[in-house]
């Protein structure tokens, strides 16, 4: 597979980059260090080479929604998981070469097809609650979408793994959004005292972690303190989607923790605006979300390191310049 041959090629380089030098003078600058980050690692080729497998996907495992698939890409929120996905593929296939699991060509394959199907099944149920026009069959093949994503999985890393995880994530996903949905209308069920409930939003990604962490024999208090530092890592990072996507939570009657109060300042009758989102998202707001996203970082930094896993740090550092470096606040 093209896609597998380039991402190995990427993981190669990896090992031999030195960021510092590549990233010179480019820390302050996201549109630049961007530009330099995919030159260096060719990410346009490898979405591209992303994009052929998915084709091969939807035409063997969903091929009766094809069609609808392509119009189901053209939402924004949508496309953006698509076009990004690849890359979240790549530090999984990372992970499995730099621990030395030794999974054939097919496996690998398999692997790819189903973080896909399980990414994209959660994003059909996830756009179908969320959204007031959209079409109600999606939750259908969403979770059809989970059953083959699930099925794959354990045929490469056994039930004995997969079996007890499935559940345990499938749980923590279903309680925080039923919390959520439950709460429509009304003030967010987050609190900026335990910001790492925002992570357990990600719950469904914990399935492939917890599963690859089991494979490769770790004993559960590493396991246990993996995981829970992805959890930090996934509440800093929903923290920014939730900035991104404010306008449009919120017109879907949801008060996400970063515009906490938006519905006790403004009714919830009168059109949102972003002169109404502005007032919520104050400067002392915005260097709240940033303290409590590098609050997060620092504590997905520490359990992480005490294991020494070179590539969940390497994931930890890319996301935390991302988020800083996007930020951009004036103190």
């Amino acid at each position: 597979m093209k896609y597998i041959t380039h991402v190995r090629k990427i993981y190669d380089s990896l090992l031999l980059t030195k960021f510092k030098e590549v990233l010179n003078g480019t820390t302050h600058d996201f549109d630049e260090m961007n530009k330099k980050l995919q030159k260096k690692f060719e990410f346009n080729e490898l979405r591209n080479s992303y994009i052929a497998v998915l084709s091969r996907t939807i035409d063997q495992y969903l091929p009766f929604f094809k069609e609808d698939f392509r119009e189901f890409l053209k939402v924004k929120e949508v496309s953006f998981y698509y076009y990004n996905i690849s890359s979240s593929t790549a530090s999984h296939l990372f992970w499995i070469w730099n621990n030395g699991i030794n999974l054939s060509d097919e496996a690998l394959n398999d692997f790819v097809d189903s973080f896909f199907l399980g990414v994209f099944g959660y994003k059909m149920i996830d756009f179908q609650n969320d959204n007031r026009n959209s079409n109600p069959e999606l939750s259908f093949v969403g979770l059809y979408a989970i059953k083959i994503a699930e099925q794959l999985l354990e045929k490469i890393l056994g039930k004995e793994i997969t079996s007890q995880v499935y559940l345990k994530y499938a749980k923590m996903y279903t309680e925080i959004e039923y919390l959520e949905k439950k709460n429509k209308w009304k003030p967010s069920i987050f609190s900026w005292n335990e910001p790492k409930n925002l992570g357990f939003k990600a719950s469904p990604t914990f399935i492939v972690y917890e599963s690859l962490f089991r494979y490769a024999g770790y004993q559960e208090k590493k396991v246990k303190e993996l995981i829970e530092g992805l959890i930090h890592l996934s509440a800093a990072l929903q923290l920014i989607d939730d900035i991104a996507d404010a306008k449009q939570d919120l017109v879907n009657g949801y008060e996400t923790l970063v515009m906490k109060g938006y519905f006790k300042t403004f009714s919830i009758s009168t059109e949102v605006t972003d002169e109404k989102i502005n007032e919520v998202l104050t400067q002392e707001r915005l260097k709240l979300i940033y303290r409590t996203g590098q609050e997060l970082f620092d504590k997905a930094r520490r359990l992480i390191e005490k294991h020494d896993d070179y590539i969940l740090q390497l994931l930890i550092e890319v996301q935390n310049l991302n988020f800083t470096t996007l930020f951009e606040i004036k103190k």
